[in-house]
């Protein structure tokens, strides 16, 4: 069972409550329940502050709010290196606002933290666990990660996540890949010279056992916190061998999927390599290499997941993704993950895919 090994994570590290971890990255919180608190929360509006946004519903809500001049307001269409490039040369911040989602916030921290401002973040949708985190992700030829620095401030309007529908399973699906990143550490423990950082890796398990355990928007909410704080020095805690795998995919596929979706799918990927391969492993891996693929494709049914992270592999060329995901062990080579013990170039990824898609008959069931 998935929460048994991951209480056996937190046993052996120490729990660690979100308030802790909070103070020590210095982050306020507001929860808005409705428009009106929203709009009393925002940043007001001035020549120093620049707000960025998305190109579609976001940015006609951001107008329709009427908080702010259309000039203070950059529309992100894509989170690459380039985009933060263009705004910073249109603009000097003294304040940076993200109100968006993942890709919006991504190119906001960078902004923010190349122009030394301070950043406000809006997230309106929870789709992923870099909401308090001081890491990004952009594109630069492919999707790197990049260390930058924490918001001052978070805003939550609750009233948005509640009509977030299938962004809330993005979410979900960013913090359940910690387990494979934990199963990562645990092959970096067993097979290198790799020496973990409890507290951090126990914030990893926790999230993971929160949204297991998720009753509500409340709790998704923490676990994606905690997730985040958890990169506090290093993103390996959160992101392993599936994130270099979603690195891969991000920037080529087709119909803009959200990063969680994409995680997801390559988490499901990732484990069936481990299960394909687990006469190799090592013993004392945090989770069964042999049946935690099983494991996760039960969850995913349970969840109503399971046809959400199979969509990405459903609707592209299995030949170009297979190709793709073959360069995985060249994305973090210093990063102990599965791809040091099984060389991607190696995989027999069409075969792969093709197990994971056939589980699409049972999605639609």
């Amino acid at each position: 069972m998935l929460s048994t090994s991951l209480l056996r994570i937190l046993r052996a590290t120490g729990r660690t409550s979100l308030e802790g971890a909070v103070r020590h990255a210095g982050t306020r919180f507001v929860y808005c329940a409705s428009e009106e608190r929203l709009v009393e929360t925002l940043p007001r509006d001035g020549s120093g502050l620049a707000v960025l946004t998305d190109n579609s519903f976001m940015l006609d809500y951001l107008k329709k709010l009427g908080v702010y001049k259309e000039e203070r307001i950059f529309s992100v269409q894509t989170e690459s290196v380039e985009t933060v490039d263009t705004i910073l040369a249109m603009s000097r911040p003294t304040t940076v606002m993200g109100f968006g989602g993942g890709r919006v916030l991504d190119v906001a921290k960078m902004v923010a933290f190349r122009s030394g401002a301070p950043l406000v973040s809006v997230p309106t949708a929870p789709t992923h666990d870099g909401l308090l985190s001081r890491n990004c992700a952009l594109i630069n030829g492919t999707k790197k990660s990049y260390p930058t620095k924490y918001p001052v401030k978070i805003v939550i309007p609750e009233y948005l996540w509640k009509k977030s529908g299938e962004l809330q399973k993005a979410g979900r699906l960013d913090v359940l890949s910690d387990v494979m990143a934990l199963q990562d550490v645990s092959l970096a423990m067993a097979e290198s010279s790799f020496v973990p950082d409890n507290r951090h890796m126990s914030m990893a398990a926790e999230a993971a056992l929160r949204v297991l355990n998720e009753h509500d928007e409340d709790d998704l909410a923490e676990a994606l916190f905690l997730s985040g704080l958890a990169m506090h020095d290093s993103s390996r805690y959160c992101s392993g061998a599936e994130h270099e795998l979603e690195k891969l995919l991000a920037p080529f596929l087709k119909n803009g999927y959200f990063h969680g979706q994409l995680v997801g799918t390559s988490t499901l990927l990732t484990a069936l390599v481990y299960k394909h391969n687990a006469s190799q492993m090592p013993a004392g891996l945090f989770f069964d290499a042999s049946t935690l693929f099983d494991e996760l494709i039960e969850l995913f049914e349970e969840r109503d997941l399971l046809g959400y992270v199979l969509r990405p592999l459903e609707e592209n060329s299995p030949e170009q993704v297979a190709e793709l995901l073959k360069k995985a062990s060249a994305v973090r080579p210093e990063r102990y993950t599965l791809w040091n013990k099984v060389p991607s170039q190696k995989v027999e990824w069409i075969d792969m895919l093709k197990e994971v898609t056939a589980l699409g008959a049972r999605a639609s069931l």
